[in-house]
């Protein structure tokens, strides 16, 4: 371990680890929820349902932060601001996009629970999937990256 290389690194896995652990079960703990919502409120005047389309969103934009937020955050290792701001910011598009979709013409299976419009909502679901998978392993790598150029 010359030059503290491995324990930063070892840093940067639990920080990153610890942040997708939590993520997934927080994300795993609503599917019960969201479930049994829709059986008994089949309409969200507030917004988009519970369904595939809003976990799919959900993961996308959870990667999408983590990635932003986490590798900026290691750049420096000590400064939050910039890169919380810019992970919130891209968060806050792709959902006010996930929104905004049932509200265009020919897209309001979007927002809907019944059984055939989930099956068009399921690439949704499987990208948000891929994306957060992906997003998990490469915001690893740069920020392991990232914080061993960091001098503390």
């Amino acid at each position: 371990m010359p030059n503290g290389k491995a324990g930063k690194a070892g840093v940067v896995r639990g920080k990153v680890l610890y942040t997708f652990t939590f993520q997934t079960a927080m994300l795993l703990l609503t599917i019960p929820w969201a479930l049994l919502r829709t059986l008994y409120i089949q309409t969200n005047h507030a917004g988009i349902n519970a369904n595939m389309t809003y976990f799919g969103f959900g993961l996308m934009a959870l990667a999408v932060f983590d990635y932003l937020f986490l590798t900026g955050f290691f750049k420096t290792g000590t400064k939050i601001g910039w890169p919380y701001f810019w992970g919130t910011l891209a968060a806050l598009i792709l959902l006010g996009v996930m929104e905004t979709l049932p509200h265009l013409p020919g897209l309001s299976w979007v927002n809907s629970v019944q059984p055939a419009a989930l099956l068009h909502q399921l690439p949704f679901l499987v990208v948000g999937l891929i994306a957060f998978i992906i997003s998990f392993f490469w915001t690893l790598r740069i920020s392991i990256r990232n914080f061993k150029r960091v001098d503390l």
